[in-house]
């Protein structure tokens, strides 16, 4: 019984690769190459483009984090020296 069916799977696997072989070859001599190039080259430059753009939103993100370090570390500086001056002035109330 098992090799009646693995005959049945082999043959029908024939008759379909055979199938789809002939219209994959009828598929590709109906092809404009010229399209096609052209079609591969812009999806492929719009790929680069993304990748890209990414790239550069990831270093954006990376210098707003490394700029708004820096800005705490001269607000800290700043707020030290204005300490440091207001323990030095004397007021007179009167």
């Amino acid at each position: 019984m098992q090799l009646i069916k693995q005959s049945s799977v082999d043959e029908s696997y024939s008759d379909v690769r055979k199938e789809v072989a002939s219209r994959v070859a009828k598929d590709i001599s109906n092809l404009d190459f010229g399209l096609l190039r052209n079609q591969v080259k812009e999806e492929a430059k719009q790929l680069v483009i993304d990748k890209f753009n990414n790239n550069l939103d990831s270093l954006l993100n990376d210098f707003n984090q490394n700029l708004t370090n820096v800005a705490k570390i001269y607000e800290s500086i700043s707020d030290n020296m204005v300490g440091k001056q207001k323990e030095t002035v004397f007021k007179i109330g009167i």
